[in-house]
């Protein structure tokens, strides 16, 4: 588990990158109902997280990648 390092965003992300206690994390009114599902899972489990299939839009040059708890 990352504790500290230097972050680089993704130039698909949407907002800035930064490490956040899990604490913060389940509390904050920033973080959206369904991330704090997927944060709590791969916490509790510490098997990690694996990417899911890209999911392409209607737009050829926009496509969106996730990642999902490995349960």
């Amino acid at each position: 588990m990352y504790k500290s390092g230097i972050l680089k965003k993704d130039d698909q992300e949407i907002i800035e990158i930064q490490y956040w206690d899990i604490h913060d994390v389940m509390v904050s009114n920033e973080v959206i109902g369904l991330s704090k599902e997927i944060i709590k899972a791969t916490w509790e489990t510490r098997n990690g997280l694996y990417r899911g299939n890209e999911i392409m839009t209607n737009n050829k040059y926009i496509s969106y990648n996730y990642y999902l708890p490995n349960i």
